[in-house]
C-alpha cells in the first residue's frame, strides 16, 4: 500500500556547490516542490549551469539522505531547451537531480530535463508513478533502482537540434559482474516525440530490464547500443519482457 504524507520519513535537501570557477550560464531554471510535515512548500532557485561542462554536473545538486521518502517533488532544469542556436550543435549536460543516498524512494515526483535529466548515481532507489523527461541519456547512473508505473518522456524530437537526432533513453553503469546495480522498469509509459535507443551502455556490464510495459513508435528497432563497449555485448543485460506498442520487440534480449 502506498504511504500516505504522514507516514513518510522525509528527507532534508543538501544544495551544495560542484564548482566555482567554470563559466555559468544565465537562468536555467530549477522548480521543486518539497514535501514538509505541514503540507507542501515551492521553491525556486536559479541555477548557473556550466556552459560547457565535462563533469556532467550542474552547479547547485540534490543530494538525498538516506533512508528518505519524497512525495510529489517537481524538480527540473530548463537548460537545452528553447535555447538552441546555430552556434549550439550539441545539447551539454544538465542534471535535474543526483540521487546519491540508498534506500531512496519517490512517489508522484517529475524529474525534467533533457541531457542527463537523472543521475541515479548509487544505492538502492525505488520510483513509483514518476514522470521522467529529457532526451540524451536522461536516466544514467550506477543505482540499483526500480521504476514501477512511471511515464518515461522521450523529448529530443520536440527540443532537439536536428529531426536526424536519436537520442537515448537510458545509460546504466554497472562495471563489473558482481556489479548488483541495474535499472527496472515495470508497468511504466515510454512515449514521446522522434526516435530513440531504450538505452546504451555507459559500461562494460550495463544492466537494464523492461517488463509489463507500454512501449510507443519512438523506439528504433534496433532497441539498444553499445556506445563505446563495441565487442562486449555479450556481457550487456538487456532484456525487454511481456511488453506491448509499437515499440515492444521481445526478440531483444542480451544476457551476460
Amino acid at each position: 500500500m502506498k504511504p500516505t504524507l504522514s507516514k513518510l520519513r522525509l528527507p532534508s535537501l543538501k544544495i551544495f556547490q560542484v564548482t566555482e570557477t567554470s563559466p555559468p550560464f544565465k537562468a536555467p531554471l530549477i522548480l521543486f516542490l518539497q514535501a514538509t510535515p505541514c503540507g507542501y512548500e515551492f521553491k525556486f532557485l536559479l541555477a548557473k549551469t556550466e556552459k560547457k561542462s565535462q563533469s556532467q554536473r550542474i552547479k547547485h545538486v540534490f543530494s538525498l539522505m538516506e533512508q528518505a521518502a519524497m512525495l510529489r517533488l517537481l524538480n527540473g532544469n530548463t537548460y537545452n531547451i528553447g535555447l538552441y542556436s546555430p552556434k549550439q550543435k550539441r545539447h551539454r549536460p544538465a542534471l535535474a537531480a543526483e540521487i546519491l543516498g540508498d534506500k531512496a524512494a519517490f512517489y508522484n515526483c517529475s524529474f525534467s530535463g533533457m541531457q542527463d535529466t537523472l543521475w541515479d548515481a548509487t544505492g538502492r532507489h525505488y520510483f513509483y508513478q514518476c514522470y521522467i523527461q529529457g532526451g540524451v541519456d536522461f536516466i544514467f547512473g550506477n543505482g540499483q533502482s526500480f521504476y514501477e508505473q512511471s511515464v518515461i518522456h522521450y523529448s529530443l524530437g520536440t527540443y532537439g537540434h536536428g529531426s536526424h537526432d536519436t537520442g537515448y533513453i537510458t545509460a546504466q553503469g554497472r562495471d563489473s559482474a558482481d556489479d548488483p546495480s541495474g535499472f527496472v522498469f515495470k508497468e511504466c509509459v515510454i512515449l514521446g516525440e522522434g526516435k530513440a535507443y531504450l538505452g546504451r551502455a555507459w559500461r562494460a556490464f550495463s544492466r537494464v530490464i523492461i517488463a509489463n510495459s507500454k512501449l510507443s513508435d519512438i523506439v528504433v528497432p534496433q532497441g539498444w547500443n553499445a556506445w563505446f563497449n563495441v565487442g562486449y555485448e555479450d556481457q550487456f543485460t538487456y532484456v525487454e519482457v511481456d511488453n506491448i506498442g509499437p515499440g515492444a520487440n521481445t526478440s531483444i534480449v542480451f544476457l551476460g
